[in-house]
């Protein structure tokens, strides 16, 4: 029972003057209620990530077409970005509002299971995509979209690794959030991420790490922190329903 929800009911006094309070439906509404939130929420986080990753695979992919085919008009530009951003929000709205409508329709319970992925495919999906994404805002605002494509294959090579790094974390910490065990905080997964960049940016004048500081610094903590409230937010509602 939850304590900020009001005990409506039936009250009655048995034969030893105990007061019973009747609250047959409840209880089952609300937390059905909650299921149906949920479940689009982390239907919607689950096809938001699974976005956001092929859109890292289609850069990849495009980044090393131009490079080994000389293939320019395959270079990475920032509107695949904006496209596969949108394309995810899409799926996002799209999933939520499926999610919601077959545990509503069906009565399907909701699957615990789902918590680890709809937590860790938007994590793992933004790792990838947001560091280009917010270079492309800047290749933007300076109209150099040959500039951006140089950046995106050099990054590939210099820094793909800490890309990587990143998402393995990040996939790590939505792993205890789901199991609502302590996880690394963002701070620290941004300073482990700077470290691994070191590798090799300390031989590059240590320009790679410096860049990875100053951008993960963007997002990095606030994405670790709101999907650690998102996870600790669903476990409560989920336990104090069931």
């Amino acid at each position: 029972m939850r304590t900020d929800r009001p005990a409506f009911g039936v009250a009655a006094v048995d034969g030893g003057g105990s007061v019973m309070i009747s609250r047959p439906n409840v209880v089952r509404r609300g937390a059905l209620d909650d299921d149906v939130l949920i479940a689009g929420r982390r239907v919607g986080r689950v096809l938001f990530g699974s976005v956001l990753v092929v859109g890292a695979v289609v850069t990849v992919v495009a980044a090393l077409l131009c490079t080994k085919y000389e293939a320019l008009e395959a270079a990475p530009t920032p509107s695949i970005f904006a496209t596969t951003w949108l394309a995810a929000l899409v799926a996002y709205v799209a999933g939520r509002i499926g999610g919601s409508v077959w545990v509503r329709v069906r009565g399907v319970p909701l699957q615990d299971g789902m918590l680890f992925p709809s937590l860790a495919l938007p994590l793992v999906g933004m790792s990838l995509v947001t560091p280009l994404s917010l270079h492309a805002l800047i290749s933007l605002f300076m109209n150099d979209r040959l500039g951006f494509e140089e950046w995106t294959r050099m990054a590939l090579v210099v820094v793909g690794h800490v890309h990587v790094a990143l998402a393995l974390m990040a996939a790590r910490a939505a792993w205890r959030m789901s199991r609502g065990e302590q996880h690394l905080s963002g701070v620290k997964i941004l300073f482990l991420t700077v470290g691994v960049s070191c590798v090799p940016g300390v031989l590059l004048l240590a320009l790679p790490p410096t860049i990875v500081l100053a951008t993960g610094a963007v997002f990095v903590p606030a994405m670790i922190a709101a999907m650690s409230r998102i996870s600790d937010d669903e476990i409560w509602k989920t336990r104090v329903d069931g």
